[in-house]
């Protein structure tokens, strides 16, 4: 939240503050957890997939190479065939075919290479993680790999991108990254607030206008929009109104 925007509060319901801004850490594990079993499966999926592709493709590279090598046997043979025969027109055919078949194994062969130098896990979670994202977001888990040290760590760092996005906090930005390191937490996983630390917070925030029933909150959002301001606009000169010395 900015430092100008106005929290609300209706008295005898949480804050927004309290509803959106933090949780308490078994809240935040729970839904990682939940995210570590949906990334498990999903992340088991996508090897097995990767898997059956390159065992399709080295299965397929292999029968065209095997095929080749039988298409050279054979146009070498006719080559000779030809040459011990004086048959020009032979002789030139089956020099044409060789340099055809043998373009194809160098291209068969490069594609024995590349299927061959698949990147595979180098042992360290956070550098494979890094390896699959946008440079800023990899420079950042590679900054800070205690974050994607295990699959809680992994599910934290979802959780946290798409509770950024709720916000409207741009992907990659400097403020994308400071929301992940609360969100997440630090090494020891304590930097989201406990439900009284949180409650303490909120009583202090200088930026909350409290109503007394939900009608009072519904009749002054009719009045910002009556007046044509924003609802944050509205709490904001009401605060000051409020707070005003008489006279």
């Amino acid at each position: 939240m900015l430092d100008d925007e106005i929290s609300v509060q209706i008295e005898g319901q949480p804050s927004d503050r309290a509803r959106g801004k933090e949780r308490s850490i078994d809240d935040v594990n729970a839904e990682a957890d939940r995210y570590a079993k949906e990334a498990a499966y999903w992340r088991n999926e996508r090897a097995k997939a990767f898997q059956e592709r390159d065992q399709a493709i080295r299965e397929n590279v292999a029968t065209k190479a095997a095929a080749l090598e039988t298409e050279a046997t054979n146009a070498k043979n006719a080559y000779r065939a030809a040459l011990d025969i004086g048959a020009s027109d032979e002789i030139i055919r089956w020099q044409r075919e060789m340099s055809r078949i043998e373009a194809q194994r160098n291209e068969v062969e490069r594609a024995q290479q590349r299927i061959n130098s698949r990147p595979t896990s180098t042992g360290n979670p956070a550098e494979d993680l890094a390896r699959t994202l946008p440079p800023k977001s990899a420079e950042f888990i590679r900054q800070n790999p205690h974050l994607a040290a295990d699959e809680r760590g992994r599910a934290k760092l979802i959780a946290a991108h798409y509770d950024a996005a709720s916000r409207g906090i741009p992907v990659e930005s400097d403020q994308y990254f400071d929301h992940a390191l609360k969100f997440c937490g630090d090494d020891t996983g304590n930097s989201v607030q406990s439900p009284r630390a949180r409650q303490k917070n909120n009583a202090q925030q200088p930026n909350t206008v409290t109503f007394k029933t939900r009608e009072d909150y519904n009749r002054a959002r009719e009045t910002a929009e009556a007046l044509g301001l924003s609802f944050n606009e509205y709490l904001r000169r009401k605060q000051i109104t409020d707070t005003s010395p008489p006279g």
